[in-house]
């Protein structure tokens, strides 16, 4: 029987409760978790708590793949590090570079090239391959199925 995994933890035993009494097998008091779909790469243990499963539908439904990809890093377990999703990711992107062209367009970091003296404009730019590079050593940088990146930062 596929139940509703968003739902809250005592409303997820009601459902397995219910599912035992009503199954195919009379008197069953076992359960397990033997199949899961859409939660992007998260791996349930066949007895895992009712409580964790919520959590982790909850954060998948509300923040999608990137919520799951958190999960795979901190691990499941992890409530503090759960609770504080917002505060650690910085969003997803194409790639490294791409954030560091979005960090230098949100600092306004690219405002300073336009006061370099007339005809030295070309040969000035930065270097976001490098600062994408860089970045990855503080930051936490997980592949998205898209093909881009989940960007977290673990410092906090």
């Amino acid at each position: 029987m596929w139940l509703d995994a968003t739902l809250d933890p005592d409303e997820l035993h009601h459902a397995i409760q219910f599912m035992l009494r009503n199954g195919y097998t009379p008197g069953a008091e076992e359960w397990g978790i033997f199949d899961h779909d859409d939660f992007c790469g998260v791996n349930l243990d066949e007895y895992e708590s009712l409580t964790v499963v919520s959590r982790i539908a909850k954060g998948i439904a509300e923040h999608g793949e990137a919520f799951a990809a958190w999960v795979n890093y901190v691990g499941e377990r992890n409530e503090e590090a759960l609770d504080r999703f917002e505060d650690h990711y910085l969003g997803h992107f194409e790639s490294a570079e791409a954030y560091a062209e979005y960090i230098l367009e949100e600092t306004e970091a690219y405002r300073y090239l336009d006061e370099i003296p007339e005809g030295l404009h070309e040969y000035a730019k930065f270097d976001t391959e490098m600062m994408g590079r860089d970045m990855e050593i503080e930051l936490h940088f997980i592949e998205a199925h898209d093909g881009g990146v989940h960007i977290f930062d673990p410092r906090f």
